[in-house]
């Protein structure tokens, strides 16, 4: 940086943010203040500025060669550990600034309102208090080490479904590809290639209180610098052009909002207008331009409001006093160590039959072991699932085979059979001949435009020249099965398609998708018992719609796993061999593309049936980034939950299941019973909104374990349920009321025989009293973390803010405070409950 010059007050460290923002704004010309405006500071290094704002994404590290794999976030959120979170804060911020950027794009905030959302394993949670207070620990972190950060996606973007839109007529084809594809300078994507974002009419308390809330915890009182507004619409208006909502989240700081990347500011005028600050970070994309200021479109006052923003970040976040400068290696084992340590203290054990965990060198009945399943590098996901953010080599990688075979010592015998491909597609193509037939319209109308026969269905690259965008097909197809069993089908596709297998619904899937230059692997899977010899009726219909903006093409197939490739007769020999059986089940997700089922994907359920048939130590091992259903689960004796663990899988699990580490995750969402049970069914059809494109919110504040609470329903399994090797009581619950709220304690003593880690949770209760507003039954207000020797008891005190009694009344359209009949309790989960008191506030 510049030396100090005299008359430069913005260069002077004992001078606030605020001040030095200040300072500088008043030196530049409005030309100068222009370029800042439009992320073009190669002109201002005169003033001290970096030349560039050079950012990477995130949350769960970042998306370069050489950084660490960390587990996805909800791996941390499950660790229900502030520490932690302000420890992986900082070991990112630390490879973001080794990579040579100034900014990280993250923490995510969103909240998990939908469990099919491609999106879970970057997020917190379904609580905004849990995914805040982690969020905000991050932060911190971070900016103990001088990095910027962006919290994401703000506001309310809950799935990956209609979130860009959908496709318009592609009026400008070669410009998309130039964008997706080109060198250098990329070319502007044209904005009426996409229909409007999916719209999310939002009640305003569970906007205020549900979506908001979290983004507002990480940036208040000099929390995170920036906020990225997100591609869809609320209550009408798309979010980086809606002045409710980013006015209401600027009035709580003065750092700046960016747009997220390509459309999500669809006006750049009235984004402009509405609080969105700048073009965008390392972003060419976002349509603004120089003349909109000189014009007069964007007012100076906006113009001056922004670049205050944008210095003060740069002040406030410590970027601009100290540049990053690239540094090789970008990950140090230090990173890696404390990968490990998050992916075990994020697992969460969901049962324990019989105390089958852990498993012990010592004991001759775990010294067989069949590790079954992907338990190599298929099994090595990160927040991304098949298509990982950070890429992860073999070098760096501890699949988990290797961990249990290293863990397990030379004394045990450790066999692996796969069993199943998990998520992975497969690879033998449906031989038809295909009656194909297309239309020039997102759903078949009229007559085809183009009729052939297919040998298979395998549509990639650029359209035939027929066809224009959007566009639906359909293939029909009489298939006599060659053998008797369970076929397992799967397509790869960037669009809307269904398999159907004699009418009945085999496959449906959605599935647009964000990867720029080619499609992310993520299948969508479906199982059908068939008879050799008798003929069935294929019916894939398909339309491209929902195919984002990044494909250069529009892609299916339909492939095949016939009976005698099953990988699951080796797995059940193994299984029958064994002492105990380690079963891994995959769901890989990420962004651009939504789950389309709750259900283990392919043949994983059949390989869990069919191994517990035949062991009765059966351990299963979900490498999931959030919900999935288990209809074997009376039948198996052990379950653990690892999340997406990243590049040192192997090394928790291994912790995990030996009890080096007491598990002490608890689950951050929760596991619904049924497909259909919760505010929002985990079905296709729950991720569609009306016939005005608009999702309605009709639950309200009634938000994950909120919405089972008021229903009285009962989950598979609750939000911050998690057992350990151990036990522990809750007594003596005291509440001390103070001048800013009250400190709540609690005697916790461990009164199990191993040494553990509780996580007391404390939930205040509904108020007593008649309003027209929503309350949860119960609502997480503190958690915390003790580890306990056996017969060892501790006292844990936290403390719950008085605002956390206010709620947003509509009315009014401001916050109010109930205090009439407030509780506070205690428990291992929200449906665990050890004790109640009353909650009195001054």
């Amino acid at each position: 940086m510049p030396a100090l010059a005299a008359g430069d007050p913005w260069r002077d460290t004992t001078k606030s943010p605020a001040e030095r923002a200040k300072a500088l704004l008043g030196a530049l010309s409005f030309d100068e203040k222009v370029q800042i405006a439009l992320d073009n500071f190669g002109s201002l290094t005169k003033y001290g500025l970096p030349e560039t704002l050079k950012s990477h994404d995130g949350p769960s590290g970042i998306s370069v060669n050489g950084a660490t794999a960390f587990p996805a976030a909800v791996s941390l959120a499950a660790s229900f550990d502030r520490g932690l979170a302000h420890r992986y804060g900082t070991a990112i911020a630390e490879e973001t600034r080794a990579n040579g950027s100034s900014i990280w794009l993250g923490p995510a905030t969103d909240i998990a309102r939908q469990p099919l959302s491609g999106r879970l394993a970057e997020n917190l949670g379904e609580d905004p208090y849990l995914v805040g207070t982690t969020a905000r620990a991050e932060v911190d972190g971070a900016k103990s080490r001088n990095v910027m950060t962006t919290v994401k996606h703000f506001g309310a973007n809950v799935q990956e479904y209609a979130r860009m839109g959908f496709q318009g007529e592609a009026t400008d084809w070669p410009a998309v590809l130039q964008y997706c594809t080109g060198p250098g300078v990329r070319t502007p994507v044209p904005l009426g290639f996409r229909t409007p974002a999916i719209n999310e009419n939002i009640p305003a308390q569970a906007l205020h209180e549900i979506y908001e809330s979290p983004a507002v915890a990480a940036v208040e009182g000099n929390g995170a610098d920036s906020v990225m507004c997100s591609y869809n619409q609320v209550n009408g208006l798309p979010a980086c052009q809606n002045p409710d909502l980013l006015g209401g989240l600027k009035s709580h700081f003065n750092g700046l909002v960016i747009p997220d990347f390509l459309t999500a500011q669809r006006d750049a005028v009235a984004a402009a207008l509405a609080g969105t600050d700048i073009a965008g970070f390392d972003n060419g994309n976002q349509q603004r331009t120089a003349a909109m200021y000189v014009s007069g479109q964007i007012p100076e006052t906006v113009l001056n409001d922004s670049d205050y923003r944008i210095l003060y970040a740069l002040f406030a976040s410590g970027v601009f006093d100290n540049p990053p400068t690239a540094t090789t290696p970008i990950s140090t084992d230090a990173h890696v160590q404390l990968a490990a340590e998050v992916a075990a203290q994020g697992m969460v054990l969901l049962k324990n039959q019989n105390n089958v965990l852990p498993l012990r060198t010592d004991r001759p009945v775990d010294r067989s072991i069949a590790v079954i399943g992907p338990s190599g590098t298929d099994a090595v996901y990160t927040e991304g699932g098949l298509g990982p953010s950070v890429p992860v080599s073999a070098e760096t990688t501890v699949t988990p085979l290797e961990g249990i075979q290293s863990r397990a010592g030379a004394a045990t015998t450790v066999t692996q059979s796969q069993g199943s491909a998990g998520d992975l597609a497969a690879t033998t193509l449906v031989s038809g001949p295909w009656t194909a037939k297309f239309w020039n319209s997102a759903e078949p109308q009229g007559e085809p435009v183009l009729t052939r026969t297919d040998s298979t269905i395998d549509f990639t690259g650029p359209l035939p020249s027929a066809l224009t965008t959007p566009f639906s097909a359909t293939w029909t197809a009489t298939v006599t099965p060659p053998e008797t069993g369970t076929y397992r089908f799967t397509t790869l596709v960037s669009g809307d398609m269904t398999l159907a297998v004699n009418g009945k619904t085999v496959i449906d899937a959605m599935k647009p998708t964000s990867n720029c230059g080619g499609s992310r692997d993520y299948p969508a899977q479906g199982t059908v018992a068939l008879r050799a010899g008798e003929p069935v009726q294929l019916k894939v219909d398909y339309s491209s719609l929902s195919n984002t903006i990044c494909v250069a093409s529009n892609n299916i197939n339909l492939a095949w796993q016939t009976p005698s490739q099953s990988q699951i007769p080796a797995a059940v020999e193994a299984a029958k061999r064994a002492n105990a059986a380690i079963v891994f089940a995959n769901a890989a997700s990420g962004e651009g593309s939504d789950r389309n089922t709750l259900e283990l994907p392919g043949d994983q359920n059949q390989l869990i049936e069919a191994v517990s048939s035949v062991n009765k130590r059966t351990i299963v091992v979900l490498n999931t980034a959030g919900p999935v259903l288990m209809p074997w689960l009376d039948k198996v004796a052990g379950v653990v939950e690892a999340w997406y663990p990243g590049q040192t899988f192997g090394t928790a699990l291994a912790k995990v299941l030996y009890g080096d580490v007491n598990p002490s995750g608890h689950l951050p969402m929760t596991f619904p019973a049924t497909a259909h049970q919760g505010p929002v069914a985990a079905t296709p059809e729950g991720l569609v909104g009306d016939a005005t494109g608009s999702l309605n919110f009709n639950e309200g504040i009634y938000v994950g374990y909120r919405w089972y609470d008021e229903m009285k329903h009962i989950p598979l399994f609750p939000f911050g349920y998690g057992l350990s090797y151990t036990s522990f009581r809750y007594s003596n619950l005291k509440v001390r009321p103070d001048t800013s709220g009250a400190t709540v304690s609690v005697l916790v003593s461990n009164v199990g025989t191993n040494t553990g880690t509780a996580t007391p949770q404390f939930y205040i209760g509904a108020p007593t009293g008649s309003y027209s507003a929503q309350f949860a039954k119960h609502a997480l207000a503190a958690y915390d973390k003790v580890t306990l020797k056996s017969g060892e008891s501790a006292t844990v005190r936290v403390h719950v803010d008085s605002h956390q009694l206010n709620y947003w009344d509509t009315a009014s359209d401001s916050w109010r405070t109930a205090t009439d009949g407030r509780t506070i309790s205690v428990g291992d989960s929200v449906r665990q409950i050890s004790a109640t008191v009353p909650l009195s506030i001054r």
